[in-house]
């Protein structure tokens, strides 16, 4: 993991970091730093003290408070356009919803209608789609691409 300093949370910024948040800990900023790019391992806050004596943070499997916190993002999952009918067929039965749906359609959410090896047609709504303009319009019911992921 790439370390970003502008990330450090710390007794001047600890409003921002909440009980159940995961990161890691540590009282030096070195030492933070090689933990954060060694991937150490990742602990989770138990308790955030505004008015700490030895630091605000206080790690579950810490016995001390400590001085600097470095949340833990997990990486963004990464999805691509269907390939063909095969790999759509998993997914024909979801809810879909276009990302900026234009003035002209009525229906918020729809369901595809049939597909075929590179195009998919949506009840209610038409015409057909390609997997790649799907990709790029559209945004199944849950906010996720419309895509399968990588």
């Amino acid at each position: 993991m790439e370390f970003d300093r502008t990330k450090i949370k710390t007794i001047a910024t600890c409003e921002d970091v909440k009980v159940g948040d995961k990161g890691w800990f540590s009282d030096d900023i070195h030492h933070l730093l090689a933990k954060v790019a060694l991937g150490d391992d990742i602990d989770t806050i138990e308790k955030v003290n505004i008015e700490p004596v030895n630091g605000p943070f206080q790690p579950i499997h810490g016995e001390f408070s400590c001085r600097y916190f470095y949340p833990y993002e997990p990486p963004k999952k990464q999805y691509r356009k269907f390939a063909n009918a095969e790999e759509f067929a998993p997914f024909r039965d979801r809810w879909a919803r276009y990302i900026n749906p234009p003035a002209s359609v009525g229906i918020e959410i729809f369901r595809a209608g049939w597909y075929t090896n590179d195009r998919v047609m949506f009840l209610g709504i038409g015409p057909a789609f390609s997997f790649e303009e799907a990709y790029d319009t559209l945004l199944f019911e849950d906010g996720t691409p419309f895509g399968v992921e990588v």
